[in-house]
């Protein structure tokens, strides 16, 4: 599993970097990755999220939920 961890200020995450994200994860051929972000993704990130099969998107109300079972 790949992880990202990104903190945006002030912008929603685009599609570019989830697509990048995904070439990473089939660069290291990992089975899937967690995209860690702090707000919120635009319009066109979020349709391309049913082509990138591999990327999981975690946004910060569901992180505190992740963490907790971990710990």
């Amino acid at each position: 599993v790949l992880i990202w961890v990104r903190r945006w200020k002030g912008t929603k995450v685009g599609e570019i970097p989830l697509r990048n994200f995904a070439q990473a994860i089939n660069d290291i051929k990992a089975k899937n990755g967690l995209f860690i972000t702090s707000t919120e993704l635009t319009p066109s990130a979020e349709g391309s999220m049913n082509m990138l099969s591999k990327v999981t998107v975690v946004y910060p109300d569901q992180l505190a939920a992740l963490l907790a079972d971990l710990i």
